[in-house]
């Protein structure tokens, strides 16, 4: 009961992997019963197409990959997402994860990879990625890429205004309270 009760309470640190409490949070992140659904979550997201896997779960690290296919949602609605995403997940995860009693005694890192599937007018833009991690050793780091298709656009002006809009949100918080917050373009569709 004590488990159940406090997996959610941001007043818990999460020490180790491999007790109930951290079991029933990651738990949480993953299932999507009896919750919004993803079309809720994420503005203009299409339920046809989503994708999530675990890519590993031990002692020293919780890493999975989620797939969301936005290719219906307007310019603002991405934009949106993956703000949401920042100020949601990420400083949601930096709270839980955050320093305190004992935080010495932790021995794992938390990864998310997110690949946002998007409109084909920006077909300048594979996809856009979101990696991030909550590192017990090391600076956090929070890492968006538009991973370019090398293709040419119907619109290569809509294609840099989404760009200068995401860049935008991801450059207000990028300071050492959030740790190493970047935006970059990767090359060459990989």
């Amino acid at each position: 009961m004590r488990a159940m009760a406090s997996h959610t309470c941001r007043d818990i640190y999460h020490i180790d992997v491999a007790t109930f409490p951290m079991l029933l949070f990651v738990c949480d992140e993953l299932q999507e019963w009896g919750r919004k659904s993803w079309k809720d979550m994420y503005k203009g997201a299409s339920n046809k197409f989503r994708r999530l896997s675990i890519d590993s779960y031990n002692c020293n690290k919780i890493s999975y990959i989620e797939n969301i296919n936005m290719e219906k949602a307007r310019r603002d609605e991405i934009v949106e997402n993956i703000k949401r995403v920042l100020e949601h997940q990420y400083l949601l995860y930096q709270t839980t994860f955050r320093d305190g009693q004992d935080t010495s005694k932790r021995k794992f890192d938390f990864a998310k990879r997110m690949e946002f599937e998007i409109d084909k007018k920006y077909r300048s833009i594979e996809k856009i990625t979101i990696e991030f991690e909550i590192n017990h050793d090391k600076e956090d780091k929070f890492w968006l890429s538009f991973v370019d298709s090398g293709d040419s656009g119907e619109d290569e002006n809509e294609t840099e205004q989404l760009k200068r809009e995401i860049k935008k949100c991801i450059d207000k918080y990028d300071d050492d309270k959030y740790g190493n917050v970047k935006c970059d373009v990767k090359s060459g569709g990989k």
